[in-house]
């Protein structure tokens, strides 16, 4: 049982290094597409990877006051008192890559924009792992939901936005996705011995991501809500002229008997971008090393 525990570790670590890898690579590709520098992705890449490692620690060490006891000893034996957190390795890359870009006068919420797909990619290969190594449906619906949320990040791209648009908006569904299956993940801890570390982090960031979301893409919450409002009211439309109309109603049933073709579809344009952003970011990171295909 323990070499089983131990083998699933080990292969834990190796898909975090692979995805980490791929992340990387489909950075190096945005970026360029960009026309940022070379020197700006590696230092931001570099600079940003220590903050994240730095910043885990720190903020688990904060939160985690009743098992480090706030002593200084324990945060920095890490290979005995074991502890990293992740909201903390976001806060601490972006916090490591803002000092950097200002000191390189290079627009800093350009370039967390360049990083938020490249996370979610990450993040969907590590999904899948957990999935065969763990079991359990919550590793899958990550990956399925993760892979739409990659799918969304690469359409909206195509039109040019404000900057710190797509960080704002992958905060907010990172967030909604964790806050959304709190009730079906194992309680972690109590911060401060009070509040639910699983519920209270992502609404934390989705709030974050919420203030950045109006504060840079130039939204109003006044608008946005009478949208939806309007949404609403013509789906509630909708749905009255499906009970009130067989045409309505036969075309409603033919959109779902089509379903699984249309998801098949879906499925199919999705992990064909997949492993289309895999090979060319591949390439394109080669051609950063001077290398040709």
């Amino acid at each position: 049982m323990n070499l089983i525990g131990n083998l699933n570790a080990l292969i834990s670590i190796l898909v975090f290094i692979l995805a980490s890898t791929f992340a990387l690579f489909l950075y190096f590709r945005t970026g360029r597409h960009e026309l940022v520098d070379d020197e700006i992705l590696f230092d931001s890449a570099i600079v940003g990877a220590i903050g994240a490692l730095i910043g885990g620690r720190v903020v688990d060490f904060l939160l985690r006051s009743d098992f480090y006891g706030f002593s200084i000893s324990k945060l920095f034996f890490f290979n005995v008192y074991h502890g990293f957190d992740w909201y903390g390795a976001i806060l601490g890359a972006v916090v490591a890559i803002y000092i950097l870009l200002k000191k390189k006068q290079v627009n800093f919420w350009f370039v967390l924009d360049i990083i938020g797909a490249p996370v979610v990619f990450a993040a969907i290969l590590i999904s899948v792992s957990n999935f065969f190594l763990f079991g359990g449906y919550v590793p899958i619906i990550y990956a399925v939901v993760l892979t739409v949320v990659f799918w969304v990040l690469k359409r909206l791209a195509k039109i040019k936005r404000n900057h710190g648009f797509f960080f704002s908006l992958t905060l907010i569904l990172l967030s909604l996705l964790e806050i959304s299956l709190f009730p079906f993940k194992e309680a972690k801890y109590r911060i401060f011995g009070q509040i639910e570390y699983t519920l209270v982090m992502p609404a934390l960031v989705l709030a974050v991501g919420l203030v950045l979301f109006y504060t840079h893409c130039g939204r109003k919450i006044k608008a946005d809500i009478q949208n939806l409002a309007g949404l609403f009211l013509l789906g509630l439309f909708k749905f009255r002229r499906i009970l009130t109309s067989s045409g309505e109603a036969n075309l409603v049933a033919r959109s779902i008997l089509l379903s699984p073709l249309h998801l098949s579809k879906f499925i199919l344009n999705l992990v064909k971008l997949l492993g289309t952003e895999i090979g060319k970011s591949f390439f394109e990171l080669l051609q950063v090393f001077r290398f040709k295909r």
